[in-house]
């Protein structure tokens, strides 16, 4: 157990794995809208947070990585122009809508100096030199670029009219100086650039020179009170400016130094004052300041003030999407649960946010230290090779891992496949953790890095290795780390090394170790218990005021309620009794003025229901006149052609030409075939439509008592009951006894027998396909269907145009005729016809 709130006082920790993927999953619903946030802001309120995220994101990471990376890094993931601060009070020539990469930019700017003259090229000069100036780490090349046109902007700007850019260029060179470890030389840059401000008057240069002099000297190189006294000659001009914003800036930057020298009283005044301003402006990125405040507190051992300004800076966080330092406000978080109220699923909620947010910005550092951290609180099987693939991904893909990351990852490696029963492959690794270990001992610094020896030694006391444990720890316990290690890292410690002597019979140091142990351990039970008192009274206090407070406003409601029924009741009985009088002649109007209405309306309606009754039985009377009508015409039709076909048969007797008499016949079929449809048409209960099943069996049956030789010939049918329009069963029925008569005729020379099949069938919707077939002698040799002259064939072709179909002759083991054609329907064409004519 004692191991266990070690380890949470040490680093982060998860309850178990399940919840931390829950945790996890929970914050990537969460838009990450800050650059949006950010890029809706004016320009000068890019700049502070360019200023402020970047500064804050240095001192969080130790400054372990140059403050111009940090400026890159917070540009690329904001889509910033890094230029905004490169070139304050100046021109930006390459501000953008969106971040692109240093290279682009310098490209830019290069492409605008070819031509340029006057103050324009000066500037772009002075521009690309301090862009140079302002590249990541040290580089000899950039140093020489940035001198070459740093000097070239420095001759031209001599002259009185480009004093303004002189003193950017004199600024420029302090920093380019401080690159090159030429201390003097910058500092000269600097005081020339104040002196020469201050002495035409030009306040807002002064101002910048003192601002980006107390920024840009290295950290070693200036004492802290200096600084100060710097940032508050800026702040003093800016207040005279009213330049809200980089008053913030400059109170911002002092209450870091503040609280590192100590001054956590000031730093905090400073912070609040910051506060104020940034409200006043509504720029909502303060938890750059409520963070440097809940520090402060923390440290004064205000835990009221603490928790709130913890809560405050990651509650601005999650609402701005700001996610450059996320990881560290969220891990400040974790810690505040973990120093206040102890182990417990806030803290680790607060853990998982804060190792999802190192992950997604790529800090690698931080999350290998998180991993170390979370496989101690794993608690199966497949947890653990969850960790191991994870840590091996680490080793495989990333060649420039830092010696201590290697150590943390094969020191996770190992404590896994302890864990795992895999005794072999957790001592390769170990080995590897501990020489590594051994070779980082002389950069520890804190007590996070003791973490490592804890987990070490307490592998070798397990596995009874207890001289090697001993050797583990030897060096943490001679160098400064032991001076620094929290009480709970002493107590843990005392209790290994009492592990370690009573092991090796050493038991004089070993009791030794063991009252040192429990008196800590005592020590820390107290202070945490003190802690979780202080926090219930800090709540309870809170509860009973805002209890107080309720209480008094529910009273001073409740009188005002009283007052305010009594007004009301007076006014009500008054106005109620007006009302209702009122009410009571309106009513009495509006249903005289109903009543009448309505028995006008009930007449206008029985007069209409009349009317259209009247309408109702005349256009039913003038339908069934139309439909005995149009039947009368079908059958006077059928009539009519009766009589051609009795003329044409008379004529055939006084005949001997077969030419002529062939003719006629084939006349008088085409007759038939049009006859019966207009029969059919005229029966009762048959509609406009024509049903092609029952008129192909009837048209069959007269062809077949029309020839002699059909006594050799089969008719097969098949066909659906498809009901037509008479428009398209006319030149269908014509279509079909031109085919059948041609088969009949020609198809089976006597004595020849065979068979006639007709397919009449939907195949969609709306498409219908007849296919007509025999199996008979078939078409001649070089048979072409669009060089016969025939009249039956030039039917055919006309009445398929005519239905818009699509027809095919076939000539193999006898002849097939088919055509594919679009049903039409009645309704769809009157409505379409009836368009056009209007």
């Amino acid at each position: 157990m004692t191991a266990r709130i070690v380890l949470l006082n040490h680093t982060f920790s998860l309850f178990t794995l399940k919840k931390t993927a829950v945790c996890i999953l929970f914050l990537s619903i969460f838009v990450h809208n800050g650059y949006a946030q950010v890029r809706k802001q004016s320009p000068d309120q890019q700049r502070l947070y360019l200023a402020l995220a970047s500064a804050y994101y240095w001192v969080a990471r130790n400054s372990d990585i140059d403050f111009d990376s940090c400026y890159i890094y917070v540009s690329r993931l904001n889509n910033l122009d890094r230029q905004l601060l490169i070139q304050e009070n100046m021109p930006a020539y390459n501000e953008r809508e969106n971040f692109i990469s240093p290279a682009q930019q310098l490209t830019e700017l290069k492409k605008q100096l070819f031509g340029a003259s006057g103050q324009n090229k000066i500037t772009l000069l002075n521009a690309i030199g301090s862009f140079y100036c302002f590249q990541s780490g040290a580089d000899s090349k950039d140093l020489d670029s940035a001198s070459y046109y740093l000097t070239k902007a420095n001759t031209s700007a001599d002259q009185k009219s480009y004093r303004f850019i002189r003193i950017q260029n004199l600024l420029s060179f302090g920093k380019y100086y401080y690159k090159k470890n030429n201390i003097a030389a910058g500092d000269s840059c600097f005081q020339k650039a104040v002196m020469i401000s201050n002495k035409e008057g030009n306040v807002r240069e002064e101002a910048l020179s003192w601002k980006r002099w107390s920024m840009y000297k290295p950290l070693m190189m200036m004492n802290p009170v200096d600084r100060i006294s710097f940032l508050g000659k800026a702040l003093n001009l800016y207040r005279q400016l009213k330049d809200t914003l980089n008053q913030i800036y400059c109170l911002t930057q002092t209450s870091y130094i503040q609280f590192f020298i100590k001054q956590e009283a000031r730093s905090i005044h400073s912070n609040n004052e910051a506060l104020k301003m940034e409200t006043q402006i509504h720029f909502h990125y303060s938890h750059y300041n409520t963070d440097m405040m809940a520090l402060a507190y923390s440290v004064l051992g205000k835990n009221s003030e603490y928790m709130n300004d913890v809560l405050a800076s990651v509650a601005s966080l999650d609402a701005t999407g700001d996610s450059a330092s996320a990881g560290f406000f969220y891990k400040r978080t974790a810690d505040m649960y973990l120093d206040l109220v102890g182990p417990g699923e806030e803290g680790t909620l607060w853990i998982a946010k804060a190792f999802d947010a190192f992950q997604r910005v790529g800090y690698e550092d931080a999350v290998i230290r998180m991993l170390l951290t979370l496989m101690t609180y794993a608690t199966s099987p497949l947890q653990y090779r969850e960790y191991i693939n994870l840590s091996n991904r680490y080793l495989k893909s990333n060649s420039l891992l830092s010696p201590e990351q290697k150590e943390n990852l094969e020191l996770a490696l190992g404590y896994c496949y302890q864990h795992l029963n895999e005794p072999i492959l957790a001592e390769l690794h170990f080995s590897r953790s501990e020489k590594l270990h051994l070779q980082n001992a002389s950069t520890w610094q804190g007590s996070f890095n003791g973490f490592p020896s804890f987990l070490m030694a307490k592998y070798c006391i397990e596995t009874k290795q207890f001289e090697r444990a001993e050797k583990i720890l030897e060096p943490l316990l001679k160098s400064n780390t032991a001076q620094s290690l929290s009480k709970g890292s002493e107590t843990y410690l005392e209790h290994m090394l009492f592990s370690i002597d009573s092991a090796k019979g050493n038991l004089k140091t070993a009791l030794t170790h063991l009252s040192k142990y429990q008196r800590e351990n005592d020590s820390s039970y107290n202070q945490h218990t003190n802690r979780r008192l202080e926090e219930l009274q800090i709540r309870y206090e809170t509860e009973r005021k805002d209890k107080d407070l309720l209480l008094l406003t529910n009273k001073n409601q409740l009188q005002m309620i009283s007052i305010n029924k009594e007004r009301q009741m007076r006014n009500i009985i008054i106005g109620t009794s007006l009302v209702f009088l009122a009410l009571l002649y309106t009513g009495y109007r509006l249903k005289q003025r109903s009543n009448i209405k309505l028995q006008k309306q009930q007449a206008e309606i029985n007069s209409q229901n009349s009317q259209l009754q009247v309408l109702l039985e005349e256009q039913k009377k003038l339908v069934g006149e139309k439909e005995w009508l149009v039947k009368e015409i079908h059958h006077r039709v059928k009539n009519n052609l009766q009589i051609i076909i009795s003329l044409l048969n008379a004529q055939s007797e006084f005949l001997e030409n077969p030419t002529a008499l062939n003719a006629i016949q084939e006349s008088r079929e085409r007759m038939q075939a049009i006859a019966l449809i207009h029969q059919k048409l005229y029966q009762p209960d048959h509609g406009t439509m024509i049903n092609m099943a029952s008129y192909i069996q009837d048209m069959t049956y007269n062809l077949k008592n029309s020839f002699i030789q059909t006594n050799r010939i089969h008719f097969s049918l098949h066909a659906e009951p498809i009901e037509l329009d008479v428009s398209q069963a006319v030149p269908l029925g014509l279509i079909l006894n031109e085919a059948i008569t041609n088969s009949i005729k020609y198809a089976f020379p006597k004595p020849a027998t065979g068979t006639v099949t007709i397919y009449l069938t939907r195949e969609n919707d709306c498409q219908i396909l007849l296919r007509i077939m025999d199996n008979g002698i078939g078409l001649p040799e070089g048979f072409e269907i669009n060089d016969q002259g025939s009249l039956g064939i030039q039917l055919i072709k006309l009445f398929s145009e005519q239905l818009e179909g699509v027809l095919k002759f076939k000539g193999e083991k006898g002849v097939e005729i088919s055509l594919l054609f679009k049903q039409v329907n009645p309704s769809a064409e009157f409505i379409g016809s009836s368009k056009k004519e209007v």
